[in-house]
């Protein structure tokens, strides 16, 4: 029960509550603070300033009603619009290849599939591990149909999106909210970290976001209905509503879930509301989202859920619940973290002058005393932080729903506090606030985030190639000297990383369907380092380049073999070029294949064309390699080992070959033929296979 007892003025003064909070922001976003005074300063600069809020009785009447969405605090001069879209346009479009200076593997796996649509390549409807849908994927496909395939329209591509995102969310708010508010949220829109961040990344994120404003605007335009409108408004929103599953499923699910809510209290909150409006949404929303249910059941869809879900024993285990608490750090605080999980760099998502602000919205709300509609917001900020809650690991920007709810409550917060400073300076205060976030949060664009997309790969693990890296800046220079090369990129045994293949596309003489018919005066080609001792004698006049072993971290390092295409090259160039398909088609379908679903069909299509590799000994070796990873992964170890001799007998026998045999040989306890291999593999590999550790540890199983 909340006390009646008179309350000093100050208790009911915003600016007091936006001061404690903004010191323990800070303080929070230290990242040398220790866990102790961390919690401490969690419990008296956040827990109970918002406790003494809740109790304190006397309502703001900035909240009363959410007139703060109505009424014009500060009388936002035009020209200051202009300023929101020039740091939009230029913070997006800031360093925009050099920021990160290489991709991550997830830009590569969503560039893949529109490379390939756009030479003539299939089109599923669920692609990949992680089953993405088409509109993403044919909107990445016309952006490199009119750019060009490159890094910089992989970047140019969700800068763009995101740019628009910013200009939707001014055409929602504008026109059903005050000058003021609206500003305000645009302005977090345009230079705020979190929508900058999202930029950065070619991901379904900055669609799934773009999607979330034009749903919430049709939902403003919904509640702000006549009588003659509301019919096709609900139509409308429900359309939008089933539409965001063929962007993300797994995200939209949630947000759709919200909606529903949404629209049910604001049914059932006034008797006068008809149930026919809430029925015409559901009703539009299912036929929309009626295709992505078909072909949902006919494909099996949600295995990508499944990989992803901690499942039911481990959801409540202590590491879970940590990594929960992460999530919540992450949004307003940070945390250490070990590689970059697309979170945030130097703080939290907000900054700690606008997370200040948060705090005071959210004070400024509890001061309403409305249990029932604390609990209504509180219901739909924890279903929106589900698609982070309800996973196994932590990647930050899968609970990027949440951001307009914590923009409604900074705006909030920002908007309670000027009402307490003189009319006079509002817009110097407002302008110099927003001034200085947006300087913050550029800073963490150009500093924390840059330095984090771009690690020194050999202390700090990422989500990026750096054998990828690496081979590129070699093919760059190469090319820049002697123009576009044959590029035979298909020879990895597991090609679950494409960024090479993208950025290398410009000059690729043998995917890029502009470069066809150019000479080309030299040929590169990725394999293992293993094989190098017998592609030494065949090629002598052959660069090698190691690149390294994280890709391949199982069976010895990544190399580079770079040759002139000569008279004495000539003919492996031919064949090579003739096997393409082959290996090309090995990698499409395995990149595109679903979690957990056989390879069979894939293996059994490549080797209808198996006479195209039977004359070259080091094609026949990337060939049955490939078949041998695969069947691997499909469990059929008695094909696997099948595929190991066709190495030895029809290609090279390298060190990792035998290396791998070793291990098929120990799970069938043949451990004579085991320490055998794995010897043979130590004495060829030198190093460059983990043969040594398995001979240790095979003698440590005698023992």
């Amino acid at each position: 029960m909340r006390s009646t007892a008179p309350f000093h003025p100050f208790l009911r003064n915003p600016l007091f509550y936006f001061f404690l909070f903004l010191p323990a922001n800070l303080f929070l976003s230290w990242p040398g603070l220790s866990l102790t005074a961390y919690l401490w300063v969690l419990l008296w600069g956040i827990i109970l300033p918002l406790t003494l809020a809740f109790f304190v009785p006397e309502k703001d009447p900035q909240m009363e009603n959410f007139s703060f969405l109505r009424e014009e605090t500060v009388k936002v001069p035009a020209g200051v619009w202009l300023l929101a879209g020039f740091l939009a346009l230029a913070e997006r479009f800031y360093h925009l290849t050099s920021l990160s200076l290489w991709p991550t593997r997830d830009d590569g796996y969503y560039a893949f599939s529109p490379m390939e649509f756009n030479q003539g390549g299939d089109f599923p409807f669920f692609y990949g591990i992680g089953e993405i849908l088409p509109p993403f994927r044919f909107l990445l496909a016309l952006c490199f149909k009119v750019l060009g395939t490159s890094l910089f329209s992989l970047w140019f591509f969700p800068a763009l999106v995101s740019l628009a995102t910013v200009g939707l969310g001014w055409w929602v708010l504008r026109p059903r909210t005050s000058r003021t508010f609206s500003f305000i949220f645009v302005f977090l829109l345009a230079a705020g970290f979190w929508p900058l961040c999202l930029g950065r990344f070619c991901n379904i994120w900055v669609l799934l976001f773009f999607w979330e404003i034009l749903s919430l605007g049709l939902l403003t335009a919904f509640f702000q209905s006549g009588s003659g409108q509301i019919n096709g408004r609900a139509i409308g929103l429900g359309l939008c509503a089933g539409a965001g599953f063929y962007v993300s499923p797994n995200h939209w699910s949630f947000m759709a879930l919200a909606l529903t809510f949404i629209i049910l209290k604001w049914t059932t909150g006034n008797p006068k509301r008809k149930w026919k409006h809430f029925f015409l949404y559901l009703a539009s929303a299912s036929a929309a989202g009626l295709l992505f249910a078909v072909e949902g059941v006919v494909h099996s869809y949600g295995r990508h859920v499944q990989e992803v879900w901690p499942g039911v024993g481990s959801f409540f285990s202590l590491a879970n619940l940590s990594k929960t608490g992460l999530y919540l750090s992450g949004l307003f605080w940070g945390f250490a973290s070990g590689d970059y999980n697309y979170g945030p760099a130097g703080g939290g998502f907000l900054n700690p002058l606008i997370g200040a602000f948060f705090f005071t919205g959210l004070a400024c709300f509890l001061r309403r005393g409305r249990l029932f509609e604390l609990k209504w917001v509180g219901a739909i900020f924890f279903i929106l932080m589900l698609p982070g809650f309800l996973t196994r690991d932590l990647e930050m920007q899968r609970v990027v729903l949440v951001m307009p709810l914590l923009f409604l409550a900074a705006g909030a917060g920002m908007i309670c506090c000027l009402s307490g400073i003189p009319k006079r300076l509002r817009v110097a205060v407002l302008l110099g606030v927003l001034v200085l976030s947006a300087g913050i949060d550029f800073y963490r664009l150009a500093g924390p985030l840059s330095r984090a997309l771009n690690p020194d790969w050999e202390f700090h693990p990422s989500n990026q190639s750096e054998e990828s890296f690496k081979a590129f800046r070699v093919l760059k220079q190469k090319a820049g000297r002697e123009g576009p090369g044959l590029l035979f990129l298909d020879y990895v045994s597991v090609p679950m990383d494409q960024s090479l293949s993208l950025a290398a596309f410009p000059f690729d003489a043998v995917r890029n369907p502009e470069l066809k018919g150019t000479k080309a005066n030299w040929m590169a080609f990725l394999t293992n380092v293993n094989y190098r001792p017998f592609l030494e004698k065949r090629f002598p006049e052959a660069e090698w380049v190691v690149l390294g072993s994280r890709l391949l971290p199982w069976d010895g390092e990544l190399m580079l073999g770079i040759l002139p295409v000569n008279s004495r090259n000539q003919t492996a160039a031919d064949l090579w070029l003739k096997a393409q398909p082959v290996f090309h088609g090995m990698t499409v379908g395995i990149f595109s294949q679903p979690e957990g679903r056989s390879r069979k069909g894939i293996l059994d299509k490549a080797l209808m064309d198996y006479s195209l590799v039977r004359d070259d000994p080091f094609l026949e070796s990337a060939f049955w390699e490939i078949f041998y990873f695969n069947h691997s992964s499909d469990k059929n170890f008695q094909a696997s080992e099948s595929d190991l001799e066709m190495v030895m007998k029809k290609g090279y026998p390298a060190a990792h070959i035998y290396n791998e045999l070793g291990g098929l040989l120990y799970f069938k306890k043949d451990l004579k033929g085991a320490g055998q291999a794995f010897a043979r593999a130590f004495q060829m590999g030198q190093g460059h296979t983990l043969a040594g550790e398995n001979l240790r540890l095979l003698e440590d199983g005698k023992k």
